[in-house]
């Protein structure tokens, strides 16, 4: 027994045309746009089952005029969905990972094709734009010149601590010299305290 398969897409644009390529027991098959072909059935049957959900289709004996124009449209809305369906998956799955950090999944030539068609946008990938760019690089050097300043102020306030918690020496007019002593009024070291 066979089985006649037909791929309507030369229904569309010539640059949306599909050609529907199978294999099946080693054989490959090429079923181009507007092609019938009679195949055995099962591997008419094993190639429905991979590209009918693309618009393949059978054609049974009485299938002609009105039954064939409906199976043919039904077949091209079929080809609609699964591409609609194409671009939808690669969109959510670059939105997920664009929200999870991972690296955006480039179409493959045959999607973009497919967005073309439908005439939808493909997620594009998360790049930063320019402005955006220049913000960061500005904001990048205002932190390191910050970093810089701080690292001077917090140097000199070392300074300014060491020399306050440095202990105070004073020579009196004999050579004698006052460690921690507390001064007098006019600027010298208070007698009072002298070494006990």
């Amino acid at each position: 027994m066979s089985t006649v398969v037909h791929n309507p897409t030369n229904r569309l644009e010539e640059k949306f045309q599909e050609t529907f390529t199978g294999q099946y027991l080693g054989k490959t098959f090429d079923i181009k746009p507007g092609a019938k072909i009679e195949l055995e059935d099962k591997t008419a049957r094993h190639l429905l089952n991979n590209f009918a959900p693309r618009g393949l289709i059978s054609l049974v004996y009485g299938d002609e005029g009105s039954k064939e124009e409906k199976k043919i449209k039904d077949a091209l809305e079929r080809n609609r969905a699964f591409k609609i369906k194409q671009i939808n998956d690669l969109n959510q799955k670059n939105s997920a990972n664009k929200h999870m950090g991972l690296p955006y999944l480039e179409p493959t030539k045959i999607i973009r094709r497919y967005a073309e068609e439908m005439g939808a946008k493909l997620e594009e990938s998360y790049k930063i734009d320019d402005t955006q760019l220049q913000k960061t690089q500005a904001l990048e050097k205002e932190n390191i010149d910050l970093k810089t300043q701080m690292a001077l102020m917090n140097e000199k306030m070392n300074q300014i601590l060491e020399q306050i918690n440095k202990p105070v020496k004073e020579i009196k007019e004999g050579g004698e010299i006052f460690e921690d002593i507390p001064m007098t009024k006019n600027g010298k070291p208070d007698k009072r305290f002298k070494g006990g």
